[in-house]
């Protein structure tokens, strides 16, 4: 059975490392086989296919193993500051006002 584990050490770089294991391995026994347990020392949270799992995970054949990183800031925060530092002339649904509308609008 083949997997592939994904996990990025750098912004913007993706590194992968495929694994050839047997049918219902555990997700960490495949780690500590892999160059990859050294990034889960880092606080890396394991996912397969996006959704969140724990160590006690039993593969299956295809898997895409991704190692994530906890976010830095809440995506609403970043979001209202950037709208923030933009200015409110500038960004989304007020750049453009038609005539006679309401504020916001």
């Amino acid at each position: 059975m083949n997997i592939d584990i994904y996990y990025s050490l750098a912004q913007r770089k993706i590194e992968c490392v495929s694994l050839d294991t047997l049918e219902g391995t555990q997700l960490g026994e495949a780690l500590s086989a892999s160059l990859a347990e050294a990034v889960l020392l880092q606080g890396f949270t394991c996912a397969v296919w996006g959704r969140a799992v724990g160590l006690d995970y039993k593969l299956q054949a295809g898997d895409r193993v991704e190692l994530v990183r906890e976010l830095r800031v809440d995506p609403m925060t970043a979001r209202r500051e950037r709208f923030n530092k933009q200015g409110i002339k500038k960004a989304g649904l007020f750049k453009t006002k038609r005539e006679g509308a309401k504020q916001g609008y």
